[in-house]
């Protein structure tokens, strides 16, 4: 199974430590914070090859939806999730903590219609990657940017 993508993290932190997040991705961290979902400290956008994932029905574009991964990293374990910031609302998508590898589906979306899905190979071959690859959405330092 072949399937590319791209991970783009969005925390950076200035020379003075401070941490900083586009202000919409902030809103939705706040969000999974105060209703206890997550303690989130790591956050990514998730780019397809395959442009209609998540975005499109019979190749008509829907809306133009983002797939965000949040991370929470610990001295105890790594949990991943993954959600769909539909415009309107967040879709969670799937988790996984690093111990267990074990992927947990959500109905909501099992149950999305109107754009093209991920297989559960698919979803799980993206988890155990970025399990296996923590940099990939570790925070980036500000004087990287450029």
């Amino acid at each position: 199974m072949k399937m590319f993508f791209g991970i783009v993290p969005l925390i950076t932190r200035d020379t003075n430590g401070n941490q900083y997040l586009p202000w919409k991705i902030h809103f939705l961290v706040d969000i999974l914070r105060k209703d206890n979902v997550q303690k989130v400290n790591r956050v990514a956008r998730i780019y397809f090859d395959e442009t209609e994932i998540h975005q499109t029905i019979g190749g008509k574009i829907v809306n133009p939806y983002h797939t965000l991964l949040f991370g929470t990293i610990d001295k105890k374990d790594t949990l991943l999730s993954m959600w769909i910031d539909t415009g309107k609302e967040l879709l969670p998508v799937a988790h996984m903590y690093q111990k267990k590898r074990k992927l947990i589906g959500t109905n909501q979306y099992e149950e999305l219609q109107q754009v093209k899905k991920l297989s559960h190979e698919q979803l799980l071959y993206l988890f155990n990657h970025v399990l296996d690859y923590p940099s990939t959405i570790d925070i980036i330092p500000s004087y990287q940017i450029g």
